[in-house]
Parts: structure tokens; sequence; C-alpha cells
């Protein structure tokens, strides 16, 4: 009798788990076959089935990269491995993992993967949600801020990121916030412009003074580095310091932890 698995979220580690489970067999013309009648599992997976690929979101700012290019309806990918998509929200998990929740059901497993990933720290500084675009928030949220950037001819950006320490687990979405920081020198550049632009790259978890290769890069495109530094709140135009400071921004990037 096979085991009921329930997966959560439709990102990359639920989709590597699902090709790391599944029979593939030699021959390609055998898959769609083998797949159905040989896997171990029934699998469920609870999503809104699309796939977006974070990767390449930095690429928004150069304009070699749109929505368009990096969502992925993976609805056609699951019903040819026979797989159980359900178009909904997880509200709760119940009896140990063994019942998930969710807007409109209940479903009940053998095995649970949750593969939503950690929660980004909102909260943590005033104005985050008000006041900062951020790659890692998806391809509407990094539309917004390319908008808002072609609106600019000059002015001062700032680019930050934060790592999640809370309950002892470390996360951080650093690496793309240093490709944005790159990638907008390069765009700015390519239109001539790069001159009227001031760019600063921030983090309370890079000491002052850090030295390194991705260190270099920022600076060799005269990247202003505010290694150490952390807003007291994001407010409407810029950073508010703990002195009450006022650092003028006309956008910031910011990766929440």
């Amino acid at each position: 009798m096979r085991k009921n698995l329930t997966i959560v979220g439709n990102g990359f580690a639920s989709l590597f788990l699902i090709q790391y489970l599944l029979l593939l067999p030699v021959y390609p013309f055998f898959a769609f076959f083998f797949r159905r009648i040989a896997s171990r599992y029934d699998i469920t997976l609870i999503g809104n089935g699309i796939f977006t690929y974070f990767p390449s979101i930095p690429e928004f700012i150069t304009g070699k990269k749109n929505r368009k290019n990096v969502l992925v309806d993976i609805r056609p990918f699951l019903k040819r491995r026979n797989i159980q998509f359900i178009d909904d929200v997880v509200v709760d998990i119940q009896d140990g993992g063994r019942k998930v929740i969710t807007q409109n059901g209940s479903y009940d497993n053998d095995a649970l993967f949750l593969g939503i990933g950690p929660a980004f720290l909102e909260d943590d500084i005033p104005g985050t949600k008000e006041h900062t675009y951020s790659p890692c928030h998806g391809p509407d949220n990094m539309d917004q801020f390319v908008s808002k950037l072609e609106a600019l001819s000059s002015g001062v950006i700032y680019i930050g990121y934060k790592i999640n320490k809370q309950d002892g687990f470390v996360a951080g979405r650093a690496g793309q916030i240093y490709e944005c920081a790159c990638l907008l020198d390069f765009a700015l550049k390519e239109k001539g412009i790069r001159d009227k632009f001031e760019i600063h790259f921030f983090s309370s978890n890079v000491e002052p003074g850090e030295t390194g290769a991705i260190t270099d890069r920022l600076q060799e495109r005269g990247i202003i580095l505010d290694y150490g530094y952390e807003p007291a709140e994001f407010i409407e135009g810029g950073l508010k310091d703990e002195d009450g400071t006022i650092r003028k921004a006309d956008l910031v990037l910011y990766s929440p932890g």
C-alpha cells in the first residue's frame, strides 16, 4: 500500500523532492506510464501552481528578464507525474503534521514536506513594508521597483539586507542583493546616467572595514559601502537613524532576512 505524502509549496525545494522520489526510467518514452505505476507514494501538492524562478528576478533591472520569463505553470508537470494538485492556502497543521488544514478543506497524510521557506522579518524595522522593495518578494514587487527607477533621472538609491537569526535559525538572501547592486550600476551606465546616481550598500551583518572579492567588486563600481549600518526606520523619502538623522533615498531595495 502506497503512503500518502503531502507537499506544501511549489518552489525549488518541493520540485526537487518530487524529482527525487519519482522513478525516472532510462527511456523517456515510457516515463509517463512508469511514473504512474512505480511511485511508492500518492503525492498531493498544495500551492498556487505557479513556479517562480527567483534567481532571474534581479535581471529585471537591466530589462533582460521580466515577469513572463520567471513564472512557470507547473500544473502540466504535476499531472504528467500523477500528482494531485490542490490550488489552496494552508492555514493550519494539526495532529503532529498528519493533517493539513487549508482555506477550503483538510488533507491527511503519512508524511508532510514543507517547501515554503522562512518568513521575512518585515516587522523588524518599521516602514519595511511601506517604503522598501525586494527581489525576494517576487516579480510584482520588483516590477514596482523598476518602474520607480525608470522614472528617475538622478537620485540616491540604498540597497541592503539583514540576516534572520531568530529562534537559532540563520537565513539570509544576500546573494540577490549583491547582484542587484552590480546590475543597477550596469544599467545606469548603459543609459549614460550613472554619474547622476549615488548607490549605497548597507547591512548590519557586515562588519565595517570588511574586505574580500565582493567588497572589491562593489568599490570598483563606485558603490558607497555602509557596512554595519541598520536604519531605525524606513520612511517616505529616506531612512531614519536612531538619533533622528534622516538619510535621503529616492529608492530602497532591501531584503529583510
